[in-house]
């Protein structure tokens, strides 16, 4: 079965080394069975796996949409084996088909870690480097925000650690799901995906539509194998707005 990529181009060290590409929400939504308990009117959401990301997806109904949330960047050890995940705030048409996230790229390869700041999206500016620095342990904090009138996303990126601010619009997409999220990163040309980064990503006060995480009903994705063993799972959302993609493969 064919999936969706997301491709972006990503340098490490000044060093433009590989064009990556992240695995939409549309993956899962193929994946998962046509009866799964969230497509049925009136049933409770419940959890999903998936072969590409883990986190949670909050439905979107109001004219104007947002999701805000902060995740830590997390601590790179990097040893022998290379690994690489993202983690993102995103607002997504439904199965994750069109998106515009803020997110950090995070990746160990040959034994030097880095960490990269983007607005990633599918419309016409595709990869927005935001070109300023992210180290171990900054907190992030992604604020997007869907105005129907303007038919525009506005996406702000705050490094509460560093002091800096990033913000861009782009436009031509209607989400009706909000996520936050981490990512599989696959390397382009027919490459196997790298491994999940070996770290935990912590989430904190996450909102959507100015309702607490938790409130607003959210699928629950644990990122499993081909085999079905887990790899990192979101821990159960905290105070109505934390929870933690905890690796565990």
């Amino acid at each position: 079965m064919s999936r969706p990529t997301r491709t972006a181009t990503f340098a490490v060290g000044g060093a433009l080394v590989a064009s990556l590409a992240l695995p939409g929400v549309a993956t899962a939504e193929e994946a998962r069975p046509a009866d799964s308990p969230d497509r049925v009117a009136g049933v409770e959401r419940t959890s999903e796996d998936s072969l590409f990301f883990a986190g949670y997806v909050a439905p979107l109904k109001k004219k104007d949409k947002s999701i805000i949330g902060t995740f830590t960047v997390p601590t790179l050890d990097c040893g022998a084996e290379d690994e690489a995940s993202a983690s993102l705030i995103e607002l997504a048409t439904e199965g994750g088909g069109d998106w515009v996230d803020g997110l950090v790229f995070s990746n160990c390869v040959e034994g030097a870690g880095t960490h990269q700041a983007v607005f990633h999206t599918t419309t016409e500016a595709g990869v927005v480097d935001i070109a300023e620095i992210v180290e171990d342990g900054d907190e992030i904090t992604v604020d997007s925000v869907y105005k129907k009138k303007k038919d525009k996303i506005t996406v702000t990126m705050t490094n509460n650690t560093q002091g800096w601010e990033a913000t861009d619009s782009f436009t031509g997409i209607n989400p009706e799901e909000a996520s936050a999220l981490v990512y599989s990163v696959e390397l382009a040309a027919g490459d196997p995906s790298l491994p999940p980064l070996s770290e935990n990503v912590p989430f904190d006060n996450v909102t959507v539509q100015g309702k607490d995480l938790k409130k607003k009903d959210p699928v629950k994705y644990n990122w499993v194998d081909e085999n079905g063993d887990n790899l990192v799972k979101p821990t159960k959302i905290k105070s109505g707005t934390d929870f933690t993609a905890k690796y565990v493969g």
